[in-house]
């Protein structure tokens, strides 16, 4: 018996904060009724070719779908979610319904083990960033997570949408110059949306700065992924926000900016030590992992 789970709808939003994010969170239901699908998981801003399916381009199953992993799944249950399109060999079963089932909290460790026995990333992808540390290797690496085009609240006093407090770059630089010398640091990774940023924190930390080049049209003001249009640019900028997280999860302690993106390195590495440096309107899984820097108790 083959289970295909399948979006009604294409996702409107970012790879990590709705296409990732959401599909973590059903996994301790799927888990617990023996239900390993296909997934086909259309994305306006990710999605590829004719469907416009995330799977296998960012990322790949773990198992045999076509045979549900060779598990019997609770069939009462799929029975009672599957849709119209279904067959006698193939259950097909919205995703919305499924998302109706969410965990909205999953221990860390608990969500890594789910999540990498449902999926995997190309070994490709793993072997770039390898490249890119080589120099790296022996030294101690602290990873900074920027997003600063959009999102964060504008000034202190903004009154219009926004999903994290205001923080300027200059205070998040103190904090990691506070850090890198009580630690010892060698090096800083830094994934950002705004490379703009790298020289001032050359500048300012007095470091080695590592980060990745991107291959893609870079926006002023604006999300990434709303900006993309050719299928290549899309696909190298779902490449390179995974590149970045792996590459975040694998350094000795990061600090991040409010991001779904950046809170996935605390479900690659759940022993990673990370810290949020501003406040978050909301509390979604992962990002409510992540406790907020506290500058009053600090190394």
């Amino acid at each position: 018996m083959k289970i295909i789970i399948k979006t009604k709808q294409p996702k409107q939003q970012g790879l990590f904060a709705c296409v990732f994010a959401q599909l973590l969170e059903i996994l301790p239901f799927l888990k617990k009724n023996n239900i390993y699908p296909e997934f086909i998981i259309t994305s306006v801003f990710y999605g590829l070719g004719r469907t416009r399916n995330v799977f296998p381009h960012y990322v790949q199953h773990n198992y045999d779908y076509e045979t549900n992993n060779n598990m019997e799944p609770n069939m009462e249950l799929v029975n009672s979610l599957k849709n119209e399109s279904s067959t006698e060999n193939c259950i097909e079963i919205y995703f919305e319904e499924v998302y109706k089932k969410k965990s909205n909290h999953i221990p860390a460790h608990e969500a890594h083990k789910l999540f990498f026995e449902y999926f995997k990333f190309d070994p490709a992808i793993y072997e770039t960033c390898k490249e890119m540390m080589i120099p790296y290797e022996d030294k101690k690496i602290l990873g900074l997570h920027y997003r600063g085009t959009d999102k964060m609240q504008k000034t202190p006093d903004y009154k219009g949408y926004y999903e994290a407090t205001h923080i300027t770059l200059d205070s998040v630089l103190e904090i990691l110059k506070h850090e890198i010398e009580v630690r010892k640091i060698d090096a800083v990774f830094v994934a950002t949306d705004d490379p703009t940023i790298i020289p001032n924190v050359e500048k300012y930390l007095q470091k080695d700065v590592i980060y990745f080049t991107y291959n893609f049209p870079i926006p002023v003001n604006a999300a990434f992924h709303s900006c993309q249009r050719s299928e290549k640019d899309k696909l190298e900028m779902g490449l390179s926000a995974i590149r970045d997280v792996i590459v975040l999860s694998q350094c000795n302690v990061v600090f991040k900016y409010c991001s779904q993106m950046s809170a996935f390195c605390k479900i690659f590495n759940p022993d990673l030590e990370i810290y949020r440096v501003n406040k978050p309107n909301y509390f979604w899984l992962p990002e409510s992992l992540v406790p907020l820097y506290d500058q009053n108790t600090r190394s």
